[in-house]
């Protein structure tokens, strides 16, 4: 009999992106493929695959009791369709509304994997905390399901949920990010004309983009020749999202050209001199490995996600969040200094290609698939 797997994603975009390698090793492996995520433009992506995709109204912005019990019972109804042996949530609510469902489908082992901890952990606010408790009071109960195991990106995160006791730490593995397809960076192109800083995701002020800028304003009033790429689209379903307004201000600055979302970046890299993200928070950022993988040093942010994969001096130069002239200084001395640059890019390289190729984070999925399976026939 063929086994079945859903997965489950609050964007078809994240899918198509993030995981799409992951799905197509799954079905190598002979599972049947089924996917549950919102209806959007990688949709046809994922069909022309060969899966089955199941539509999923999932609000990623806020919180609206009506809709979230609707949405809740759409995944229910595709599960009790479906019957999946394996179940694979990635990011909060997937995670959160997929370990409810398999807690009343005990024939369904649950992976449920981290990303993020999202803007509500980091708030300062007295109603961001509070809807931070409740998230913590959601997985506690959600994750009660001894069939259930969270996959974390990090491990400080992974402390955290064990911290709080919303899961025993029997019941959790650190799977780092995505990986990436070291082969794809072997590419040599020519640099850009200028000094090139890369910015590659969503556009949320949660990524420090606001600092980011800033931080490049300072540059350009010092007449040090760069320039700034952007690539990512506007996340209006975030809490920290930008107006176009605001955006569109910003793009009109003379040093800063943005790109909009662009799927490969390879070439973008392999002709770039720094890779930039200052963000309050990650799980475990498919940017930077993408751009440790082409060579790149990294400027980004001594905050967990970050810090698991970019050593201060080693292969970039960590700076504490929302510290502009932190950032400003480490931004110039890689652009001033092309030997450390050229150094902590190699080192780079090399880190990711020793620990992140994809192809052996991919094996630890289809190894976590395959015990369950074991433990089951035993």
């Amino acid at each position: 009999m063929t086994k079945r797997a859903l997965f489950c994603f609050n964007t078809a975009r994240f899918a198509a992106h993030h995981r799409l390698d992951l799905l197509r090793a799954s079905q190598r492996q002979g599972l049947e493929i089924h996917v549950a995520c919102p209806e959007g433009k990688e949709t046809e992506i994922l069909i022309s695959e060969g899966f089955t995709v199941h539509t999923l109204n999932l609000s990623r912005k806020g919180i609206n009791p009506l809709r979230e019990i609707l949405t809740l019972f759409q995944l229910n109804k595709i599960v009790r369709k479906i019957r999946p042996h394996i179940f694979q949530a990635f990011t909060i609510k997937p995670v959160i509304y997929g370990a409810v469902v398999c807690k009343f489908h005990k024939n369904v082992q649950a992976f449920l994997t981290v990303t993020g901890l999202g803007s509500a952990a980091i708030a300062k606010s007295p109603s961001k905390r509070l809807l931070w408790w409740l998230i913590r009071q959601l997985y506690k109960w959600s994750l009660s399901a001894s069939q259930s195991t969270l996959v974390f990106q990090n491990d400080t995160d992974q402390k955290l949920f064990t911290q709080f006791k919303l899961i025993a730490p029997a019941r959790t593995k650190i799977i780092p990010g995505t990986g990436v397809n070291i082969k794809l960076f072997s590419t040599n192109l020519p640099p850009f004309s200028s000094p090139t800083i890369i910015y590659a995701g969503r556009i949320i002020k949660d990524k420090g983009l606001v600092e980011l800028v800033c931080a490049c304003k300072k540059l350009a009033n010092e007449n040090i020749e760069f320039n700034l790429l952007i690539y990512g689209e506007l996340d209006l379903g975030n809490p920290s999202h930008f107006t176009s307004k605001e955006w569109q201000e910003l793009c009109q600055l003379s040093f800063v050209d943005c790109k909009g979302f662009q799927r490969d970046l390879t070439q973008v890299l392999a002709r770039a001199r720094i890779a930039c993200l200052p963000s309050y928070r990650e799980g475990f950022p498919l940017f930077l490995l993408e751009a440790g993988a082409a060579g790149l040093p990294s400027v980004s942010t001594d905050v967990p996600g970050c810090n698991a994969l970019v050593t201060d001096q080693y292969n970039g130069l960590l700076v504490p969040a929302q510290d502009t002239n932190a950032l400003y200084a480490a931004l110039k001395l890689l652009l001033k200094d092309s030997k450390l640059a050229q150094k902590l890019g190699e080192n780079a390289k090399n880190h990711v290609a020793k620990y992140y190729d994809q192809q052996h984070i991919i094996a630890e999925y289809l190894e976590l698939y395959s015990q369950e399976e074991q433990s089951k026939a035993a």
